[in-house]
């Protein structure tokens, strides 16, 4: 199985970042301590503030036959 996930903004609540994994609470880890893309930058200065993303988890669960289709929906389901 996997997940979608997405990092919002903990002051707007904005999505701004989907992500897919199968231990999205392990790859949320990962990306506190990654700071070599746009998101790890926007993830360093939120920690400069005392703050850090929302990890958002959709309640999909992706298996391969359906995958795409549900990957659209979860990002749509996300975004609301």
């Amino acid at each position: 199985k996997c997940y979608i996930y997405g990092l919002c903004c903990p002051d707007t609540k904005e999505v701004r970042y989907i992500g897919q994994s199968i231990s999205p609470k392990r790859r949320y880890k990962e990306h506190l301590n990654t700071y070599t893309n746009l998101l790890g930058n926007w993830v360093k200065r939120l920690k400069t503030e005392n703050k850090k993303p929302i990890l958002n988890l959709s309640l999909i669960h992706i298996s391969e036959p359906t995958r795409q289709e549900a990957i659209s929906y979860a990002v749509f389901c996300l975004k609301k």
